[in-house]
């Protein structure tokens, strides 16, 4: 399976790649809150040694955008004198664009193999597939996935059509209480969600359905518990 990561913000861009290069590296990258990062996204120090991670979503954006974007980055690079530094993008790279990159970068970059583009991240994905589950965002954006998704969603939902549930994917913002319901549901088999009116009750919910619709389990929706009772089979999914 291929991604296009057109899904992701730039910030959920960052979390994957810190949690990819991580895998990789066999290390951990500190994460940083929302603000001027001074060209840090993630930071692992360690005898002695630092590595700098940057991420940068320009998946829709032209080569030489990113170029321009490098070039703006560079002082703040040796500024930071990491000892090995590492560039994660979604846009597509050709030998030549690394080759481009590298010589915008300096001398922190040991080699353009620690430039890793939308064909090695993708390399990373198929190879810590565990990776793509934490990303809920991403997995579900995958093209079996999503046509399953969109299939038995539209099949059950009669109200909502493929671009609803792809414009939904597109605009969710995961916070804790997806994977808070996540967790309860593999628990205890049953999620009550509530709340105040606009907190996000449905869009969670829904998530949450398209999330096991990925997984291949039947969705039922009901009206009542009566009608809940009346559908249980232990035999399916």
């Amino acid at each position: 399976m291929t991604f296009g990561f057109d899904a992701l913000s730039p910030a959920e861009f960052e979390d994957l790649s810190r949690d990819l290069l991580g895998r990789e590296l066999g290390v951990r990258f500190e994460a940083f809150g929302p603000g001027p990062d001074g060209g840090v996204d993630g930071r692992h120090a360690g005898a002695g040694a630092k590595t700098i991670l940057q991420a940068k979503h320009y998946r829709l954006s032209d080569f030489d955008a990113l170029a321009r974007t490098m070039g703006k980055e560079r002082r703040s690079i040796d500024l930071l004198a990491p000892d090995r530094y590492l560039l994660s993008t979604s846009r597509p790279m050709l030998p030549a664009n690394k080759d481009r990159l590298a010589e915008i970068i300096g001398s922190a970059l040991r080699t353009t193999a620690d430039i890793f583009g939308y064909e090695d991240i993708n390399a990373l994905l198929r190879k810590f597939p565990e990776v793509q589950k934490s990303h809920v965002k991403l997995w579900l954006s995958g093209a079996g996935v999503l046509e399953r998704v969109l299939h038995a969603a539209t099949h059950n939902f009669t109200t909502l059509i493929r671009d609803d549930i792809v414009q939904k994917f597109m605009v969710y913002a995961e916070n804790p209480s997806f994977q808070a319901g996540r967790e309860i549901l593999e628990k205890y088999h049953v999620l009550i969600v509530s709340g105040p009116p606009g907190v996000g009750k449905t869009t969670l919910a829904e998530m949450l359905c398209y999330l096991y619709l990925g997984e291949e389990w039947e969705l039922i929706a009901i009206r009542s518990l009566d009608d809940a009772f009346a559908h249980i089979d232990d035999t399916r999914r």
